[in-house]
């Protein structure tokens, strides 16, 4: 598979969802977790997404580290 720049990914998923049928109140939650990672990518110099990258995103935002990972998250937690 070829790997696309996160921008173009993030553009492709916008369209699916909205295909699906996703409502404005979660295309809004959505594209404001998508500026973020944006963000925080610009000030990495990444172009791709990488399972790292998207960890280090995790960890830097939300505090929640590799270590936590095999937990349960609350709703809390997920909806930050």
């Amino acid at each position: 598979m070829q790997s696309k720049p996160l921008k173009e990914l993030l553009q492709e998923l916008e369209q699916e969802l909205l295909r699906l049928g996703y409502t404005e109140g979660s295309m809004t939650f959505y594209r404001r977790r998508w500026e973020q990672i944006l963000h925080f990518v610009g000030g990495k110099n990444e172009i791709y997404y990488s399972e790292q990258l998207g960890l280090d995103f995790v960890e830097s935002y939300f505090q929640i580290f590799k270590k936590d990972l095999d937990k349960t998250l609350s709703q809390k937690d997920t909806q930050t």
